[in-house]
This record gives C-alpha cells, structure tokens and sequence, in this order.
C-alpha cells in the first residue's frame, strides 16, 4: 500500500524545466546571479538572459550592461608605480635633464623611497614643473595626476 502511494505522489507531480541561470532583481538591479527553476521562479527572479550579471540593470523586459567606472590608484604609490605613470619618452626626458636641473634631482632623491599621494600639493608641483620645462605636456600631466598608466 504504501509503495502505491509513493508511486502515485511521483507521477502526479507537475514536471518543471530544468534549473539554470537567473537573475535576482531588487530595485531594477541585478544584484545576484542564481540558479534556478524558471517555472517555480520567485517574484523578482528572471531567467530570461542567462548572461545576465550583477550590476546590470533590468527595466521589466530588456537588461543593460552598467560597466563600472575605472578607479585609478592616486594614493600610496611607490616610487616605481609613480615613474609607470610616465611613458617610456617622458621618463627618459626626465632622467636626462636630472643631471643638469638641480630640482629635479632634488625632487628624485627627496621621493626616491616615499610613497606618492597624486594629489600632494609638492607632487602636483613637481609634475607641474616637469611641464613648465616642456618635458611633459600638460594633458599627460593631468593623466599622471589622475594615476592613469601610459
């Protein structure tokens, strides 16, 4: 008898997709990628974009890739990822008027072994003389102030 009910139970039982990837949306946002039954699916879990990844925004019917803005680095830089912010141009410009420009030599063995803030008024400044004697221009200043690697 109780084998008969079992059997009963399982047959009666509705048939459902099977599992995959859907989206968990909370205001509009997916905010977790999960795996589940598009048929049992919850209010707020859609499966219709199995790429579908966390961040991207869903409007009831279409996603939209929200690509993260680049956060660059500016702060608590050694002095090996300060000399990357320049080109391989820039830095040779540089290292060749050292021996001559008595601030700039000052400024490499002052820093030497420090760590860099980019916006550290005495770095702007230096940055800003660097381009006062035409060795970096002006718009790569601003992009090594920035902390943007070349």
């Amino acid at each position: 008898m109780r084998l008969a009910l079992l059997a009963f139970a399982v047959l009666t039982v509705p048939a459902s997709a099977a599992p995959q990837k859907c989206a968990h949306i909370t205001g509009g946002v997916v905010d977790n990628v999960i795996v589940a039954d598009p048929a049992l699916a919850l209010p707020g879990v859609d499966c219709s974009n199995a790429n579908a990844q966390v961040g991207w925004t869903f409007n009831g019917t279409t996603y939209t890739v929200v690509t993260p803005p680049i956060v660059y680095q500016t702060t608590g830089l050694t002095f090996q990822q300060f000399v990357n912010l320049f080109t391989v141009a820039e830095y040779n410009a540089v290292m060749l008027a050292e021996p001559t420009d008595a601030a700039i030599g000052t400024f490499i063995t002052k820093y030497a072994g420090a760590q860099f803030n980019l916006s550290d008024p005495a770095i702007v400044s230096a940055i800003n003389y660097l381009v006062s004697k035409s060795l970096i221009s002006a718009a790569r200043a601003a992009i090594i102030l920035a902390g943007r690697i070349p």
